[in-house]
């Protein structure tokens, strides 16, 4: 699926996690697309909304718990991008992640990314991360059921 995305569409590669996860970005941002093998799972796992920063984040989650929608998942920082992140089921069921501060790549060159809290080094390019809680979450608590794939 990589080659796919990357040969035909153009996308280039920001990082791979595992042998079974990839990050994918048409822009700066460190990933637009991400595809994971799976032996479970076909289809989407989620759509994914930008926050300008962390306050319009935490004013959309006030305004959703005031209207009953309660978080599914975070609040917390994937290793991957670097993102704030915040997962949350829509009245259909599906996974809806609201996010933001994700590794912005100025150097395409390189694949280098500016510096962002929770970076494991700098200048931080495209590699392969171990699968790992961090990789996750940097902060901690993980949905189990999440990384079932």
């Amino acid at each position: 699926m990589q080659s796919v995305y990357q040969d035909l569409l153009g996308l280039r590669w920001s990082d791979t996690v595992g042998d079974f996860f990839v990050f994918l970005r048409c822009n700066s941002d460190h990933h637009a697309a991400t595809s994971m093998a799976s032996t479970k799972y076909q289809g989407m796992h989620h759509v994914a909304n930008e926050m300008r920063d962390p306050n319009h984040l935490i004013a959309l989650l006030d305004h959703l718990a005031e209207h009953g929608h309660r978080l599914h998942w975070g609040p917390g920082r994937h290793g991957p991008g670097h993102n704030l992140f915040t997962y949350h089921r829509d009245p259909d069921g599906n996974v809806v992640e609201l996010f933001t501060q994700i590794d912005d790549v100025h150097d395409e060159a390189k694949g280098y990314g500016e510096p962002r809290p929770g970076q494991e080094e700098y200048p931080m390019g495209p590699k392969t991360r171990e699968v790992d809680l961090a990789t996750v979450n940097q902060w901690g608590p993980i949905d189990p059921p999440s990384l079932d794939h």
